[in-house]
C-alpha cells in the first residue's frame, strides 16, 4: 500500500522502494515508516510525527515478515512438533488517517484492507488469528481445528454497548444444551425480559456497532502514540479493551494520589489501578479511550503540557 516516490527534482513518479529518480537521478524523498510522511534526503527527523527516521526505520525492519520471521514458535499436536511462523502486518500511516477521515469512512477502509490482507494470506496457505485495530496477525503452519464441539461464551456489555443490562449468550454443542440449562436454573431463573428484547435488538445495530468499534480502534491508535510523550509509556498496546492499563512505578508509588493530581493540575480524570487490584493496583493507572476523538486528542495534549511543566 505504499505510495510511489514523486522527485521533488523533476516531478516524475518512481516506483517503491527506488532510492534515486529513474528520470533524471535525484535523490529521491525518504517516507517516514510511521506517518509516511515524505522527507528530503538526509534528514534525521520526520517532518510529520518528529520521529527519528533512523529508528523508524530499524522498527520497521525488525517486524517479522514472510521471509524473515522464520520459525518462530512451535506448534504441538498428536505428539508432532512442527514450525509456525506468525506475521503481523499493519496499515501504513493509519494513525494520520484515522484522524482525519469521519470514522464510518475509517471503518470501511479497515474492512477493505481486512479482506484483502485476508485473501493473502489464505491464498498463500495461511489463516488469519485477529484483527487488532489497524493491524492482521496471521499464522502459517498452524494446524486448524474444523470440529463442531466449540462452546462460545460472550456478553452483550462492552461490543454491543449493553454495560449494566447483565445478559450474555452462549453458542454449545447440542449435545450439551440440556446440561447447561438444568445448570443455569440452579443460578438463576432468567435475564428480564426487557433485557433480552433488548439484546436480540442489538444483534440488528451491526452498523452503528461497528462505528463504534471504529471509533474506539482510532482513539486508541492516538493515545498509544501520545501517551509516552506524557511518560507513560510503560504499557501493553490493548488487543479488546477500551482502555490502556500503564505502570506508573517509575513516577510513583500512589497512582490515587497521581490520579488526583492529574485531575487537580491537568484536568483529566484517570482512574487509579487500586480500584481493580487491591495488592498491585497503586502502581497503575488505567486510561479509558470510550470517548470521542476530539476528547482523547485533549486529553492527551493536557498531559503532555503537565509533563512538561514539572520537568
Amino acid at each position: 500500500m505504499a505510495s510511489k516516490p514523486e522527485c521533488s527534482a523533476c516531478g516524475a513518479g518512481n516506483r517503491a522502494g527506488r532510492q534515486f529518480c529513474a528520470q533524471c537521478g535525484a535523490r529521491l524523498p525518504v517516507p517516514c515508516s510511521s506517518c509516511g510522511f515524505a522527507n528530503e534526503a538526509g534528514e534525521k527527523f520526520c517532518g510529520g510525527c518528529g520521529i527519528s527516521l533512523a529508528a523508524a526505520a530499524d522498527a520497521r525492519a525488525a517486524q517479522p515478515t514472510p521471509a524473515r520471521a522464520g520459525a518462530i514458535i512451535t506448534a504441538v499436536g498428536d505428539g508432532e512438533r512442527r514450525p509456525v511462523t506468525v506475521l503481523f502486518a499493519d496499515l501504513v500511516d493509519y494513525t494520520r488517517m484515522s484522524r482525519a477521515l469521519d470514522p464510518e469512512d475509517v471503518h470501511a477502509l479497515l474492512e477493505r484492507y481486512y479482506a484483502t490482507a485476508d485473501e493473502i494470506v489464505e491464498r498463500f496457505g495461511g489463516s488469519i488469528d485477529k484483527h487488532i485495530g489497524d493491524s492482521v496477525m496471521a499464522l502459517f503452519g498452524a494446524p486448524i481445528a474444523h470440529g463442531d464441539d466449540a462452546v462460545v461464551i460472550n456478553s452483550f456489555s462492552k461490543y454491543f454497548s449493553m454495560t449494566g443490562w447483565r445478559i450474555g449468550w452462549m453458542v454449545v454443542p447440542h449435545d450439551l444444551m440440556r446440561p447447561i440449562e438444568r445448570l443455569a436454573q440452579n443460578l438463576y431463573i432468567s435475564p428480564p425480559a426487557i433485557a433480552q428484547a433488548a439484546a436480540l435488538g442489538a444483534f440488528d445495530a451491526g452498523e452503528e456497532l461497528e462505528a463504534n468499534r471504529t471509533a474506539y480502534a482510532a482513539n486508541r491508535a492516538l493515545l498509544l502514540e501520545e501517551l509516552p510523550k506524557a511518560g507513560f509509556s510503560n504499557f501493553a498496546p490493548p488487543d479488546g479493551a477500551f482502555y490502556l492499563y500503564c505502570d506508573v512505578s517509575d513516577i510513583t508509588d500512589d497512582a490515587g494520589a497521581l490520579a488526583g493530581t492529574l485531575l487537580a493540575e491537568a484536568g483529566v480524570a484517570i482512574t487509579p489501578g487500586i480500584d481493580f487490584d487491591a495488592e498491585r493496583g497503586n502502581r497503575f493507572l488505567r486510561f479509558s479511550y470510550a470517548g470521542t476523538n476530539a476528547d482523547m486528542a485533549e486529553a492527551s495534549r493536557r498531559l503532555i503540557a503537565w509533563a512538561q511543566r514539572r520537568r
